[in-house]
């Protein structure tokens, strides 16, 4: 693992470490998953809240470590450490070598799909927003934050790379936050034990980690579609409204990103079809 050129861990270290957490996850899991469930969930966040605040009266007074360390305490250590972890590593990952190479499709991206729309967000010249027809938006959009402040020009070809991890580091930083919306809607999808392995298999997926290293449509579609999916499923199971708006906006994210997505369309109605057929009923 090489950030910023400091040299912790070589690849099968990195590797192996990252082997041994998952089955320290599964190990912890399999040993303390009743005493974890009847210790955490009778107990409402609003109880655990007040009983947070009698604990540590010291740090319920600090705006920022307070909330984080309520959310922590709400959802129960060992959940939401492993979860910061699977996310930590997730970002470490992504994060190695981000601007030491150049895949094949990106130097079009790089000096023509991203600059162009830039320029035509700049300039409110709508035409020119049409840089792929995949389309491609969503992450060029992202990857373009850092035209806000650097120009490439400036850069020589011993200083590029900098540049380059600027430009990829949005999109890996929007998927890393992205896991925590999906540890939260497969939670309450399912259950805390389920999210937590599922997160695991996301965040350390080698194909997905490196996905989300590149500028590319596919970097975004993968996380929006899955918060699509799954918000549109805890909408059939709850029927409360702000999970379809929350399914409408990830999957606009989704369309913009590529349109590929669209299958969802199928998905959702023959969904929606079985929903009806299986309950007799359609309260949606």
């Amino acid at each position: 693992l090489n950030i910023f050129n400091i040299k912790f861990l070589n690849d099968l270290q990195l590797s192996l470490f990252a082997l041994f957490l998952i089955i320290l996850c599964f190990i912890f899991l399999y040993y303390n998953r009743k005493p974890i469930e009847s210790h955490f969930e009778p107990n409402t966040p609003r109880i655990k809240s007040k009983s947070f605040s009698y604990k540590y009266p010291t740090i319920s007074k600090i705006p920022l470590i307070n909330r984080i360390l309520r959310w922590a305490y709400n959802e129960g250590w060992f959940y939401s450490i492993t979860l910061i972890l699977l996310a930590l590593l997730f970002l470490g990952f992504g994060s190695y070598h981000l601007g030491k190479f150049m895949s094949v499709d990106e130097p079009k991206w790089l000096d023509i799909r991203v600059p162009q729309l830039y320029k035509a967000l700049a300039e409110r010249n709508w035409a020119l927003t049409e840089i792929n027809d995949k389309p491609g938006l969503f992450p060029a959009v992202l990857s373009s934050i850092v035209n806000l402040f650097y120009n490439k020009d400036d850069f020589s070809s011993q200083t590029l790379e900098i540049y380059l991890f600027l430009w990829r580091f949005p999109l890996l930083l929007f998927n890393f936050i992205m896991l925590f919306f999906m540890y939260s809607y497969s939670k309450k999808l399912f259950n805390k034990d389920f999210a937590i392995i599922f997160i695991s298999l996301l965040a350390l997926n080698p194909i997905l980690i490196g996905i989300s290293q590149i500028v590319n449509p596919d970097t975004t579609l993968w996380s929006t579609g899955i918060i699509t999916f799954l918000t549109f499923f805890l909408y059939l199971k709850t029927n409360q409204p702000k999970y379809i708006y929350i399914c409408g906006l990830f999957f606009g994210f989704s369309l913009l990103s590529k349109y590929f997505i669209s299958i969802l369309y199928i998905i959702f109605l023959i969904s929606v079809i079985l929903e009806f057929f299986i309950k007799k009923e359609l309260d949606i």
